[in-house]
């Protein structure tokens, strides 16, 4: 990705601040971070990579996606993700509990699907990338973070279940503690 990729609004785009993907790698790396991300994917069925979006938009940008702006993200992915992201995932994890350990073959086989699957990670954030950032921006990069999962969480029909998770995942992201994430995401409910 580049750093135009960041925003198609010129006027609203920090040239500074970091493209989708490397931001992701980073964030995704952090302890803790990838567990809470995997959580809320199998056990609440979100998109890593939409939670990822949010975040990003919210913590680099200080931009308020809304629920008009989650929508659109998921739009924007919702056959790429059905069509390319899923089946990878799937083959993968197929690999991973029903192909004797000791086989070579298939252990090459499961790391080109894993890196396939990376690649189609990647694809569905160049989309997300793609997507020009709303101008309303928060004063607080925090703020705007909590707004944003709270808009996927409504648009996903999540409940308070996945909140502590959810807190869990922007405290990572934002550097902050638990506790300030989770109030931050009160505030929106």
């Amino acid at each position: 990705m580049t750093a135009a990729m960041t925003s198609n609004d010129p006027r609203t785009a920090d040239p500074d601040a970091p493209a989708l993907w490397p931001w992701s790698l980073a964030t995704y790396g952090r302890a803790g971070f990838s567990a809470a991300a995997l959580e809320l994917q199998d056990r609440h069925g979100l998109d890593v990579n939409i939670l990822l979006y949010c975040l990003w938009a919210g913590l680099v940008h200080r931009a308020l996606l809304g629920e008009d702006g989650v929508r659109a993200a998921l739009v924007a992915t919702r056959a790429w993700q059905a069509e390319v992201v899923l089946p990878l995932r799937a083959a993968r994890r197929w690999l991973k509990g029903r192909v004797h350990p000791e086989s070579e073959l298939a252990a090459a086989l499961r790391r080109r699907v894993a890196d396939a699957e990376l690649d189609a990670e990647r694809g569905e954030q160049a989309l997300l990338a793609a997507l020009a950032l709303p101008a309303e921006r928060a004063a607080d990069p925090l703020a705007a973070a909590a707004v944003n999962l709270r808009a996927y969480a409504r648009a996903a029909g999540l409940g308070p279940a996945a909140d502590g998770t959810l807190g869990r995942a922007l405290s990572l992201a934002a550097g902050c503690d638990d506790g300030e994430a989770g109030r931050r995401l009160a505030e929106e409910r």
